[in-house]
């Protein structure tokens, strides 16, 4: 366990886990960051100030002389409309920056703060880890992204990424999630069973898709332990293998219906394979077969899972093998051995995709510069034509005013001459 765990994510900035000899470089914002954010804190508070002062004048006009209580119902009042403002998730941001102890320090610094961390063990990283994305943590709140680098076999030629989303107040963290995804060659979108494919996965799947650089997208539904406790049992008489199609039945449904009408998805996640996972059923598949103490969350988890599957969960063995079941996570072990064993070919074929991408590029504005030459030459062949036309026929006029002037002037000279000679 690296991360922390909650019930909501306690993670708002980019952290990536890869492989390596135990270490971790921590972003923290730099000036910018903390100029954006404390633009928009004075905006959301210049806001509320105008509107406070309004209903404080507006109420004295009717009432007279305000008392304190009456102020400060005045002053909840507006706090409560302010709830609204696009700017709220700024000031509350920066309202927390502004306690952090390294605030000083990013302040003084030009080239940003990175801190870098280094362990004997992944234990060792993920406890010093904690005070820059635990919640509780008294630098997370300023972390813009978070490398890790865990010496743990699991993680060769894989990283797992916890990201922000883009719904981050914080621009360069948004911008930090996209040029990441950017970089993926196969993804494993990570998505709650009982909140499946919300507004904000298919935000962040049709930003990935959009370098056309995955060549495939796996589906995890993930946290299959607390929609298997839902409705989903009553209509499968709480037997534990039909509840735990269904609900695969269900989720494959959910996505079919999603993209049906998006047809930039359709292409891409139409088919794509889907795991029902649970890291907790995981965890506790573990703990019981090795004897270790279960966590409070644990054991809830499993007295609720026992009490609406009694068959399934009767007896250490079939509760081992029922947890295994809905852990899900041989499935995604060989899915992932499949990335790994056929990456090679990935990448030739990304590569292959990227040279031929330009190759058409290339030839395509080769093409333009010889549409152009010719439209140029033919211009220039059209003007010099043109040019030599019109003094053809200036020649032409000044001949014709010449021939003119000259005849008249010999008339002239002839009649002068001819009557000289009489």
């Amino acid at each position: 366990d690296i991360l922390p765990q909650a019930a909501t994510p306690m993670t708002s900035s980019l952290t990536v886990l890869g492989y390596g000899n135990n270490e971790a470089t921590v972003e923290l914002f730099n000036k910018d960051d903390l100029a954006d954010i404390k633009a928009e804190h004075d905006t959301f508070i210049n806001i509320r100030d105008k509107k406070l002062r309004a209903s404080l004048a507006k109420v004295q006009a009717t009432r007279g002389a305000l008392t304190s209580q009456l102020e400060e119902q005045v002053r909840q009042s507006v706090d409560i409309s302010m709830q609204t403002q696009p700017a709220l998730p700024y000031y509350e941001l920066y309202e927390q920056i502004a306690q952090s102890p390294l605030l000083a320090q990013i302040e003084q610094s030009d080239k940003g703060v990175v801190h870098t961390i280094n362990a004997e063990s992944p234990q060792a990283i993920a406890a010093e880890l904690q005070c820059y994305v635990g919640s509780e943590g008294s630098n997370s709140i300023i972390t813009k992204s978070a490398q890790l680098k865990l010496n743990i076999p699991e993680l060769k030629e894989l990283r797992v990424v916890d990201t922000p989303g883009f719904n981050d107040p914080v621009a360069s963290r948004s911008q930090r999630t996209l040029d990441f995804l950017h970089q993926c060659d196969v993804i494993f979108v990570v998505s709650p069973s009982s909140q499946f494919l919300t507004d904000a996965d298919f935000r962040l799947i049709i930003h990935a898709l959009q370098k056309q650089s995955i060549s495939k997208i796996y589906i995890i539904a993930s946290k299959a332990d607390t929609s298997m406790v839902s409705d989903v049992a009553d209509k499968n008489s709480h037997l534990f293998e039909a509840s735990l199609e269904s609900l695969h039945h269900d989720i494959e449904t959910m996505l079919s219906d999603c993209v049906a009408h998006k047809d930039f998805l359709k292409q891409s996640l139409q088919g794509a394979p889907i795991f029902i996972c649970s890291s907790t059923c995981f965890s506790l598949a573990r703990k019981i077969q090795a004897g270790i103490a279960l966590s409070e969350n644990e054991a809830l988890v499993l007295r609720n899972l026992s009490s609406i599957y009694p068959t399934a969960f009767s007896i250490p063995e079939s509760t081992v093998q029922s947890l295994g079941q809905l852990a899900g996570i041989d499935a995604v072990r060989q899915a992932i051995s499949e990335v790994r064993s056929h990456k090679d070919a990935i990448i030739a074929e990304r590569q292959a995709a990227f040279v031929h991408t330009w190759r058409k590029e290339i030839d395509g504005y080769l093409t333009y510069l010889q549409q152009q030459l010719v439209a140029s030459k033919e211009q220039f062949d059209q003007t010099e034509l043109a040019q030599l036309q019109s003094a053809s026929t200036d020649l032409q006029a000044h001949k014709d005013e010449l021939s003119f002037e000259l005849r008249f002037a010999f008339d002239q000279c002839f009649d002068s001459f001819k009557t000289n000679l009489s």
